[in-house]
């Protein structure tokens, strides 16, 4: 299974331990476009289209603990719901697995800008 990530899983960010086990493909950007909230981590708002959203997507292959990890971390069906999607990696086009932000609860927080590369793109707070 491909899981896209484009917040606090990413490499060098605090929850990335969750993904080591993982194999890493590479920098990958949402096929679909997206909106993005922050507040203190990033949620994708499936039903803004403003910008496609940059990440990385990684292979878990049939690892159930790391994807049972993940839902438990983003709260699976209460605070992001899991879906599948297209990203496009080093050329091609891959389904994956993401979270975006159950439609209960609007977040409060920032909007994310668009980056000068066009793309919805969370940077943490220093």
């Amino acid at each position: 299974m491909k899981v896209f990530v484009y917040g606090t899983l990413q490499q060098g960010r605090h929850n990335h331990h969750i993904l080591r086990d993982a194999r890493f493909i590479g920098k990958a950007v949402t096929v679909r476009k997206f909106g993005m909230t922050d507040v203190g981590f990033p949620f994708m708002l499936p039903w803004q289209e403003i910008a496609r959203v940059a990440g990385e997507l990684f292979d878990i292959g049939d690892d159930a603990d790391i994807l049972a990890a993940l839902d438990r971390l983003e709260s699976e069906g209460r605070m992001y719901d899991r879906v599948q999607g297209f990203v496009e990696c080093e050329g091609r086009r891959h389904l994956a697995s993401f979270y975006v932000k159950c439609p209960t609860g609007r977040p409060a927080g920032r909007e994310v800008p668009v980056n000068e590369r066009g793309l919805l793109e969370w940077r943490a707070a220093s």
